[in-house]
Formats: structure tokens, sequence, C-alpha cells
């Protein structure tokens, strides 16, 4: 529940400010002792959190000072490399920017594995003193001069910021990741120390997404009302949203135009709705809004089916002791109008014998770890991850538990022709073929990245840029592939969506941030728009959509695919004040 921002709320203090708001509930408690305050917000809104009925909620409207009530809602969460890719490790970028050091990244998501290497404070430089940074650190959680602080927000009770999910961590590595050599995922990718975007930057971690609750808006609201009081500079929220809210209605933008006004920067994610129109998440134009592009790298691993056509895949886990040159048998579960099967789910596999089997099996409803080890009860060798017609030619680096390869729509169409005409004497073999670099054209939109325009008013272009997110290398919190080890910390994966796109423009925001410390909001976010690129070669070829490999819309490109160099020195920047936006 929010009043008008404008009242004289800041003249009370903490303890008075959660007096008033709790002058506006039936009673302190609920039968079960719970209390019905959650949270009292200071800087995000004006207003609370609350646990109401519909009845007590009508009581509350007729209260004088009443402005708006809305039921609180559950969102979802949405390198080695891209760095280089992004030509980051160049004098120009991260020598002129001291690689954002003594900037504050405030990171909404679902928790941090503080032990990784990738969270070492090698190098970095104290905490800024008390005049700018006023955060803290959950009780007995090891915060350092990189993690500085970390703050978990579960209906107002006390909780670890602690990832034991992955995204989090993952998402915190692209953005400011110490340097750590020898990083790679299951042999994959090892080359270049991975780091962050901005590898001197320190981090503040919210947890506002828990496992089976998903991201609570009323947690998202409290974090961010920490964030602008502790003193950060950039909040990254790798979090959905709905594409039919208005801006008041998406938490993400109600937060972040107070954020704005307190000088931080908002970065959040187009979402991962597939190429269709109007999927955008975030679409108000004060949060610098991030689509996901594809890199010229891929972790290849080539099919080759009985009568000798080869289809390029990707997969991370790439054993050594596989015989490549051994032809299996092939087997797919769906050739019944079966759905569930198709999906090789690991309650449809078990119905099933696939002893000296490759099974074929369409992506998505289970994860590709479950899915393998299914497979692998049942007796399979191998798997073909085959993608859906609404994904096109992006295709993704999972570490699979099972020798696998996934595969784009049109080598789908192939296969599965193959498969039927041949049956049952199809056979086919995977080879490995490890990181391998090059691949045109890049970069292009990913066919999940959603797309434009806003529901709520198309004349605003959306997303702002497209950065890296497919196949991105950073931190995890727990080991992966066929024999993982629950011990293991020092852990990287490959992870995809505009949930890893949109990361990577925060690092660079703190670093534009960091050259240019008297720019607005605003302005830097006119920095990174204004000088992004649309076309993906010398000659003006434009971004292409990796769903069909035509010239994409800009609704699904925005401006074009982040330049940080360019973005350090725009030539000319664009100011706006909270009066422009409203």
């Amino acid at each position: 529940m929010w009043r008008d921002m404008h009242e004289q709320h800041e003249l009370l203090d903490d303890g008075d400010l959660e007096s008033f708001h709790r002058s506006f509930l039936p009673n302190s408690t609920l039968d079960s002792g719970e209390p019905r305050l959650v949270y009292s917000y200071r800087h995000v809104l004006s207003g609370f959190a609350a646990r109401l009925t519909l009845g007590e909620l009508e009581t509350i409207k007729s209260k004088p000072g009443f402005l708006y009530a809305q039921c609180d809602r559950s969102y979802q969460l949405a390198t080695t490399y891209t760095p280089k890719y992004l030509s980051l490790t160049t004098y120009n970028a991260w020598g002129s920017t001291m690689m954002g050091q003594g900037l504050i990244i405030g990171v909404l998501d679902i928790g941090i594995n503080p032990r990784h290497p990738s969270f070492n404070d090698t190098n970095m430089p104290p905490k800024p003193s008390p005049t700018k940074w006023k955060g803290s650190c959950y009780a007995g959680f090891p915060c350092n001069n990189k993690i500085i602080g970390a703050k978990a927000f579960n209906g107002g009770s006390h909780s670890s910021p602690e990832d034991t999910d992955g995204h989090g961590t993952h998402v915190a590595g692209i953005i400011a990741s110490n340097f750590v050599k020898d990083a790679n995922v299951l042999g994959m990718a090892k080359g270049d120390p991975a780091s962050g975007m901005a590898p001197m930057a320190h981090l503040s971690i919210y947890k506002v997404c828990f496992p089976k609750v998903g991201c609570v808006e009323a947690n998202t609201y409290a974090a961010v009302d920490h964030a602008i009081k502790d003193g950060v500079d950039i909040i990254s929220m790798s979090i959905t949203g709905f594409h039919n809210d208005t801006f008041y209605q998406d938490s993400i933008s109600r937060a972040s135009i107070t954020s704005i006004q307190h000088g931080i920067i908002p970065v959040s994610i187009a979402g991962n709705d597939d190429p269709e129109t109007g999927t955008l998440n975030h679409s108000a134009p004060w949060v610098l809004t991030v689509g996901a592009s594809t890199t010229d790298r891929i972790i290849a691993s080539t099919v080759e089916l009985g009568d000798g056509r080869t289809f390029l895949g990707e997969s991370a886990y790439q054993p050594n002791h596989w015989n490549s040159t051994k032809k299996w048998g092939l087997e797919y579960l769906g050739t019944n109008g079966d759905v569930k099967a198709s999906y090789c789910l690991p309650s449809e596999l078990a119905k099933f014998n696939l002893t000296g089997k490759i099974v074929i099996c369409q992506i998505g409803i289970t994860t590709d770890e479950k899915r393998g080890k299914a497979a692998y009860l049942a007796g399979a060798e191998g798997m073909i991850i085959i993608n859906k017609p609404s994904q096109g030619h992006t295709t993704y680096s999972p570490a699979h538990v099972l020798p696998a390869s996934n595969i784009d729509h049109p080598a789908r169409l192939e296969i599965l022709d193959y498969f039927y005409n041949n049956q049952p004497n199809a056979f086919a073999s995977i080879h490995f073929n490890g990181p391998q670099f090059g691949f045109t054209p890049c970069p292009a939109v990913t066919s999940f990245s959603s797309r434009g325009p806003s529901r709520m008013n198309g004349g605003i272009i959306k997303p702002d840029v497209l950065a890296p997110g497919v196949n991105i290398l950073a931190a995890w919190p727990k080991d992966v592939g066929p024999n993982p080890n629950p011990l293991a910390t020092h852990t990287f994966n490959f992870d995809s969506g505009t949930s890893m796109a949109a990361p990577h423009v925060a690092g660079i925001v703190a670093l534009v941030r960091s050259k240019h410390l008297e720019w607005t909001p605003a302005e830097i976010l006119s920095a990174i728009v204004a000088t992004s690129n649309d076309s993906w070669t010398d000659v003006g070829d434009l971004i292409a959509d990796d769903n069909s490999y035509i010239t994409a819309e800009i609704y699904a490109t925005g401006a074009g695919h982040v330049n940080p160099i360019r973005a350090m020195d725009p030539g000319l920047g664009f100011g706006l004040t909270l009066n422009d936006y409203i």
C-alpha cells in the first residue's frame, strides 16, 4: 500500500514512520501471531506492505491519506570470453575507468555464494567510507572488500543471503567478478582469466527471490528501499515482470523511478518470452532494459546421422572416453503424439528401455540434469536435444550428465525426418569439437529475448540495448556435470537468458560512471543507448534475428548492441529530469 510520495514522511524517524503505517492496520498481529506489518518503506516509495484480508483492505481505503493498494505478486528469475568480446580488456576501457573501482553495485536476485573465488578481494580497495556506504552484512555472512553488503528480504523474516540455486551467483559474477585463472566448465572455455565487466567494483547483495515462491514484489520494494539507504550506485535486477502491467503496477519500474531520484541507475531485463511481439518486461523509459544477443563462440558438439549428414550443436560435457566413431541406435519417444515422452520427462523415460540408444528429446519443461539422469537410468548412451520452432537457431551449452548435443530447429526437422524414414534402422553418433569461434551472424538477437513494443506506450522503443546472453560462463555455487562434487567451491557454469545480458550492462554502466562521476542516471543511460551498434559488420549489415537469420526489427534490438568503448566518450548526451519522464 502507498500514500502520496510528496507527503512529509521524511520528517519522521524510522520508528515514527513505522508507527504511522501501523495506524492504518486493524491490529498489530494476525490470529496466528504473525505481525501484520511486513515492511515499512521510506525511500523506494511512501507506503508499506501488510497482511490483510480484502474486507480489512476495504476499511483502510476509507481512511484519510489512502491512495492505492495492490495485491502482492511473485515474479521469476528470468565470464572468460565476453570481456574480450566487448573489447573491455583494452587499455581504453578498463584502464581509463579503473575497472569500476569505488562503485557499488546492488544485485537483487537469489543471493550469492560468498566463498566462490570470483568474489575474493585480492587487490580490491577497502569499502567506501561511512559517509558513502551505510550498508551491512547478514550476521555471520563472510563479506569482504568485494562483497560489502548482503541481506535477504523474505516477508520480514530473517533469512541468509546464501545462494543455493546458482542464478544470483552467476549474475553477480558477470557484473563484477574478480580475476580467476583457469575458469572453465568441465574443461570447456578455459582461456583468459575469468572476470566480470567491472572487476574492481564492490557488490551489495539483496536476496529477494526464494525457491518455490519466486521474487515477491514486497521483497523487491524492501530491497530497493535498503539499497537507496545503503548508498549503492547501480541496481541490477534480473527479474521478470508482467508485460501487461502499467508502469505503476510493475514493481521494478516503480522502484526504479525512485532510485533515479537518488542518482542510482536501474538496469533490468527484457524477459525470456520468445520472439513474440509485445512480450517485453519493464518498459518504463527510466529503466535501462536489456535484451540478449549471441556471441561468435559455440561449444561445438556435432551430430552425425547414419546417412552421413552432420549437424552442428553444442554441449559443455565432452568426455574424452566417448567413442565418437560408433553409431548408436536412434530413438524418439514422441512418435505416437506422446508429448510428455517427447520431452524425455523422467516419469516417462522410466517406462522405456533405451539401452544402446541415443535418444532425441525436445528442449524444455524439465532440466537437462534431470532429463539426463533419467535417460542414463533407462540405459541411454547419449541425447540429442532439439529446439522448438520458436527457438530457431539459438542453441545452448549445458553441463549435461550424458554425451549430448543441443541442436537448432532447422536441424531438428532433418533429424526427425531421418528417424521417421529409417526406423528401426536409424543411427547416429556425436562428435565433440570444443570451443569454436567466428560464427556469424553475430551478434544476433537470441530467439528467447522478449520483444517490444511496450504495451503501455508503443512509442517507447524497447529494449534499450542488447548484450551477450547465451552460454555465458560465470561463477556457480555447486558442481555440475555427471559426477558433481558436493564440496566443490571453484565451479563455473554456462547459463543463458536476458538475466545474463542485463548484468553485462550493469557492469558497463559502472565503468561509464567511474569515468564520469558527474553524470546523471539519464545521461549515462543516454551514453549507453546512443553509442550502441545497430549492425554486425563494418559494411553495415544490420543485426539479425537468431530465430530466422533475417534482419531483426527495432523492437527486438532497441538501439543496438552495447558498445562499452564508445559509451565512455559518447560525444553527446541527453539529460532528463523526473518531470520529463512523468
